[in-house]
């Protein structure tokens, strides 16, 4: 991998020219602005969990064929906390997929954006690209916001985005309690399965979902 800082701004670009992953638990602030190159037949992986109030632009480039992206954010914000992700997923040659998922819960007067664009230029023909966000709001004041879009300019691809905000489910919640848990187990077993995804990363998991506000 090579990382080069642009001159006078805090734009880091990562180069991936191999297999390649980052985990990130907790944000500094000279990482906020990402930017990363992935070349031919090489895979990144990028996973992201914190609970802090940051701004982050992440763009990835799928600059190579055969180039492959995986992204897993993770959010869990309280009191007046607020984070803001901008993601760009471009896919500039053929037979390249991108996946990113962003997952948030949401308590007290906290905020979560998510700003999401997939672009697939005429040349990268077979490309796969996916762009999901999710978030479970815990209090009446939590606050989610999702804008994922797509720039498509083939039709030879795959590529679909989505995005979710829920409150919690009540009648989830009751049925757990009915085996015998009390609410704040019951809850944070809820937590745990909402980021499932975050446990094939161990390296991440136990910081971030052992101190669950619940």
């Amino acid at each position: 991998m090579i990382i080069t800082q642009l001159p006078n701004t805090p734009n880091y670009i990562f180069t991936c020219t191999q297999d390649t992953s980052f985990f990130i638990h907790e944000v500094p602030k000279e990482l906020s602005n990402i930017i990363i190159l992935v070349t031919e037949n090489n895979t990144c992986t990028f996973v992201m969990a914190t609970k802090q109030s940051t701004t982050i632009t992440l763009n990835v480039t799928l600059a190579e064929r055969n180039s492959h992206f995986k992204g897993l954010f993770c959010f869990m914000l309280s009191d007046n906390t607020q984070v803001t992700l901008n993601t760009q997923q471009t896919h500039s040659a053929p037979e390249t997929t991108s996946n990113l998922l962003v997952k948030s819960i949401v308590y007290d007067s906290a905020k979560s954006i998510y700003n999401g664009i997939i672009t697939i230029i005429e040349d990268a023909l077979q490309a796969d690209a996916a762009q999901n966000s999710y978030a479970l709001l815990l209090s009446p004041d939590a606050q989610a916001y999702a804008n994922p879009s797509l720039e498509v300019l083939n039709h030879e691809v795959q590529c679909s985005h989505g995005a979710a905000v829920a409150s919690l489910d009540l009648e989830h919640l009751f049925y757990i309690q009915s085996r015998g848990l009390g609410k704040e187990r019951a809850e944070h077993l809820i937590i745990q399965s909402f980021f499932v995804d975050i446990v094939d990363y161990p390296q991440l998991c136990a910081d971030f979902l052992g101190n669950a506000q619940t």
